[in-house]
């Protein structure tokens, strides 16, 4: 089971080279890209890229250079290289339980900042507490979701 975002910004300290890749992504390949790009993990310089299906992978192996070149300027050369990974759950949409909801995500103000304060307690400056915070409350709101599209 996958750890929640606390438990690994309470262990990382919020240093993690993955984080930061993710609370800057948009910026780094943009609005469009990011719909087909998503960073799973870095480790020893290398980071893997999940991807929704083999075509993309084989169309962004052909621009790596060009990502590579964004990246590795934003980490100060601490990347290797950059590895695609097909992986389409990362990419699954959240289902909306109303059309008005449509596009739009809830978020338990109440819970963010219950994990906000926790993360702030155990040293993560407030604004990267807040970011972590509303992206674990996202990610308990789509595998909610996920199971249950699942059970149905």
């Amino acid at each position: 089971m996958l750890k929640k975002i606390s438990d690994i910004a309470d262990k990382m300290a919020g240093k993690s080279v993955l984080f930061k890749l993710i609370l800057y992504w948009t910026s780094l390949v943009g609005e469009e890209n990011k719909k087909i790009l998503f960073p799973l993990s870095f480790e020893n310089g290398i980071l893997t890229v999940a991807v929704p299906n083999p075509i993309v992978k084989t169309y962004v192996i052909r621009v790596e250079h060009i990502l590579y070149a964004k990246l590795s300027s934003f980490l100060k050369g601490n990347i290797k290289k950059i590895v695609f990974t097909v992986n389409p759950s990362c990419f699954t949409d959240v289902s909306f339980d109303s059309e008005k909801d449509k596009g739009n995500i809830i978020i338990d103000e109440n819970e963010v900042c219950k994990i906000k304060e926790g993360l702030e307690q155990n040293g993560i400056d407030s604004e990267m507490a807040e970011v972590f915070a509303e992206i674990e409350v996202l990610i308990d709101k789509k595998r909610d979701n996920f199971s249950k599209k699942r059970d149905s």
